[in-house]
């Protein structure tokens, strides 16, 4: 072997062991066709749909980051799609060396990156709701304890520890929990709560005495409260 051709073969094998660690061995080859890159703007699409790092939150793709008030959701950029496109495939271009099709890795193309942005009808990720830092109750009854995105409620869950409830809990137990929650709302017309009218015809309820039964008793306003009622909640179960 000539001088010329070894140290050629040198060049080579640096190169190679000096590829990015952040690269694994095994991705899925993403071949971009320079003429149809609307093409690999959609096989990137169904690779990054199973890696479950974007997600939908309502027309926007976005992402979830630390920062020093806790995860919050980022609007995906240009260069966020070319950073974890790497990570899911290797973006590859084809060529013909000496008649042999010789693919060629390359870094993502800011335009697939942008074709991929606009393909809303093909991200295929989870919708994510928001953000919770508290347990949460189920349809039928449960408490979810989840960390990271909860694909069932499509919430990202953080800093969520298990409550302290027995699993079959008393009535005694029950009613208990119950005066805990209705004093942290005692201004909130509830549906079955006994009103009590003040000057100024202001209502409230009377948590000196039980709930009666549910549909007996109406409340003015009942209703269009239900969301300021879940968002203190919300924020009350934040800072216990």
């Amino acid at each position: 072997m000539s001088k010329a051709a070894s140290e050629n073969k040198r060049k080579q094998q640096g190169a190679t062991s000096a590829l990015p660690k952040c690269a694994p061995a095994g991705l899925p080859d993403l071949i971009i066709d320079q003429a149809d890159l609307p093409a690999a703007a959609v096989r990137l699409a169904d690779q990054l749909s199973a890696a479950d790092v974007f997600f939908r939150r309502a027309e926007a793709l976005v992402k979830v980051v630390e920062s020093d008030r806790g995860p919050v959701a980022r609007p995906i950029t240009v260069h966020d799609v070319v950073n974890h496109g790497h990570r899911v495939c290797r973006p590859v271009f084809q060529k013909i060396v000496q008649g042999e099709i010789v693919l060629e890795p390359v870094t993502l193309p800011d335009r697939v990156a942008r074709l991929y942005l606009n393909l809303h009808d093909k991200w295929a990720v989870g919708e994510l709701n928001g953000i919770c830092r508290a347990p949460i109750l189920s349809n039928d009854g449960n408490i979810r304890i989840a960390q990271g995105y909860d694909p069932q409620t499509g919430y990202w869950c953080a800093g969520i520890d298990a409550p302290d409830i027995p699993k079959r809990p008393s009535r005694q137990q029950a009613e208990k929990a119950l005066r805990v929650l209705r004093s942290a709302f005692a201004t909130f017309p509830f549906a079955d709560a006994p009103m009590v009218t003040r000057s100024g015809s202001t209502t409230i309820v009377d948590l000196s005495k039980p709930p009666g039964p549910v549909g007996r008793s109406k409340s003015p306003g009942y209703g269009h409260l239900k969301l300021p009622h879940l968002m203190i909640a919300g924020s009350a179960a934040e800072q216990r």
